[in-house]
């Protein structure tokens, strides 16, 4: 019987905690916002969270986007639902905040919402992109740097992928403090504590229990609820760069270190991206033991098909190649490419011993391809550090290329 009462008294609690929604409002900072002149805002800051689908007009993989603006109440989960069913957004898609913050039950619910649906999650205010016309059209849209505080901050970390800014724009801050109680003193609060007292429960313990669960299983650093309960609801802490990185707020991105990978016909100097929502994933050095040529190849996530149609459009404009002050232009009849797997295409080329001897003495190489607006612009930049000079030397020398 004292069981049934302990599970009984459970479900009181997350009944309990689910009408608190009054008592966790996070709290809202003033709009700072430059707003292009006649570009206007999807929703309003400072009124309920709404969601739309922005675009660039394109069809590129990030062309397409979730706008949500505005704070959290206690029906922005729900109508964040009936957006899913309607929209059904793709794999990878980004939702993009421009948020005061709310209620912060309700931002973990939409938090495991993204996070189940495999979205990605930046920063920015989505506006329309000039003035409207007689008759309603807005044109396309455009994101404005926006910031994402208080609740929003734990909504955003459900993100697959969490970037201060979308591939088509956007960028601002994200700030954290204590969960808010504004009413402790109220006839409705002291109830509810004194419900959780006299059964054993601390109203504070238990919503710390949740937070520390749900940024465990978003794949954040538990340090991050040590750093934000030492920031009062009424300061809003803005982490730096390096601490986005160390407690996981956002996600790693840049190249890995170099590896020296080898088959039965190939040696490989090879370099993956850790963002996997980047289009370039892989960029590799390849030697291939039968003819001893050295070839300099891409591997491409398009995340779509891949045919013949796809490649022409795609190298329609070849590559532009940067090294030092020197730019090289290939032109499609001097660029290789083949499909392997679904959504991948490696394009590459053959490198002279005078691009070697360059890359070798400027160690930075930028590679810029244009394709077309529906695939997207795609440019990187690729390092050869000192400490990847040994391994550059083996790939080097075993194509008799030696500089």
């Amino acid at each position: 019987m004292k069981q049934q009462n302990k599970i009984d008294l459970s479900k009181q609690t997350l009944g309990a905690l689910l009408g608190l929604s009054a008592i966790l409002l996070g709290f809202c900072f003033p709009l700072q916002e430059a707003i292009g002149a006649h570009n206007r805002p999807f929703g309003k800051y400072d009124a309920s969270l709404t969601f739309e689908t922005g675009t660039t007009g394109g069809n590129c993989s990030s062309c397409q986007w979730i706008s949500a603006i505005g704070v959290f109440d206690d029906t922005s989960a729900e109508k964040f639902k009936i957006f899913l069913a309607k929209e059904r957004p793709s794999k990878g898609t980004y939702i993009v905040f421009h948020s005061p913050g709310g209620d912060l039950l309700s931002a973990l619910q939409i938090g495991v919402l993204i996070k189940k649906n495999n979205l990605n999650t930046a920063i920015g205010l989505t506006a329309h992109h000039g003035e409207v016309d007689l008759y309603g059209n807005r044109g396309y849209h455009v994101i404005e740097q926006g910031e994402c505080f208080s609740a929003c901050a734990y909504a955003f970390l459900g993100g697959r992928t969490r970037k201060k800014s979308q591939p088509s724009g956007g960028g601002g801050q994200i700030g954290f403090h204590q969960f808010y109680e504004e009413a402790k003193n109220s006839e409705f609060s002291q109830n509810i504590d004194s419900l959780f007292k006299k059964n054993g429960y601390s109203i504070d313990q238990l919503l710390s229990g949740i937070l520390l669960n749900y940024i465990i299983k978003v794949d954040a650093s538990p340090k991050l609820l040590i750093r934000t309960s030492q920031i009062s609801s009424k300061e809003m802490w803005i982490p730096e760069a390096d601490e986005l990185e160390e407690l996981k707020i956002l996600s790693p991105s840049g190249y890995s270190d170099w590896k020296l990978d080898v088959t039965e016909t190939t040696l490989f100097m090879i370099t993956t991206e850790r963002d996997p929502t980047s289009s370039i994933q892989n960029i590799a050095f390849s030697c291939n033991f039968a003819d001893r040529k050295l070839m300099f190849t891409l591997v491409f996530d398009l995340g779509r098909s891949v045919n013949s149609e796809i490649i022409d459009i795609f190298l329609n404009n070849g590559m532009e190649i940067e090294v030092g002050s020197i730019s090289l232009k290939l032109n499609k009849s001097e660029i290789q490419s083949s499909i392997f797997e679904k959504g991948h295409l490696a394009i590459g080329f053959y490198p002279t011993r005078n691009f070697i001897e360059l890359l070798i003495s400027n160690g930075l190489l930028k590679v810029t391809i244009n394709p077309a607006s529906f695939l997207g612009f795609h440019h990187t930049e690729i390092h050869i550090r000192e400490s990847d000079q040994a391994k550059f030397d083996i790939i080097m020398n075993s194509c008799g290329m030696k500089v």
